[in-house]
């Protein structure tokens, strides 16, 4: 009995192995993350940039200035997309001088063409009440900065781990499919 039931097992496709082999989003064959970072403060600017080397992302650009990001959505049309990459994902402080990140989230979510993109609020604040307004806004994750480099190299190592190899994010096609769109096409869709 136990001889037939290998034999079976032998002479059965392994439904396993008979899916298509998915590739790795962490492969070299895999296009990378492309990550904004929007925070005033350049040294935590400079210690995710440093954190990003172990990652496969592309820092796209930071930005020290809630208005310049602002610009930046502006700006952004389908004229300028074969010069600028696509982004992927924001990391957003809360803390920032002129238009603080609450304000910012609520652009990004009005923007025909940012209002996909996760965003991820990081800040120094444990507030609850911060936390729960940025959930309230739209925000997809919270993460408080954590205090050493060490846990700050973890904390991005999970967190690109998450948002690379588990969460499903729009593709390329689909993303130019939304810029491609007129800027007012989706102001009515909610």
């Amino acid at each position: 009995m136990f001889m037939t039931a290998i034999k079976n097992k032998i002479n059965k496709p392994d439904r396993v192995n008979s899916y298509k082999k998915i590739p790795d989003p962490l492969s070299t064959d895999a296009r990378k993350l492309n990550l904004i970072v929007i925070d005033d403060n350049e040294k935590d600017i400079l210690l995710v940039k440093e954190c990003l080397d172990f990652q496969k992302i592309n820092l796209i650009e930071p930005f020290k200035e809630s208005d310049k990001f602002l610009k930046y959505i502006e700006n952004y049309s389908t004229s300028t997309l074969s010069q600028q990459a696509i982004p992927d994902l924001v990391l957003l402080d809360i803390n920032m001088p002129k238009i603080d990140g609450f304000m910012l989230l609520k652009q990004i979510r009005a923007s025909n063409t940012f209002k996909h993109l996760p965003v991820i609020m990081f800040s120094s604040s444990q507030s609850d009440e911060d936390i729960m307004k940025s959930y309230q806004l739209g925000a997809n994750s919270y993460i408080c900065k954590p205090n050493s480099l060490k846990e700050l190299r973890k904390t991005i190592d999970q967190l690109f781990t998450y948002w690379v190899r588990v969460a499903s994010l729009p593709g390329v096609d689909y993303k130019m499919t939304q810029f491609n769109k007129p800027r007012n096409s989706l102001q009515n869709f909610n």
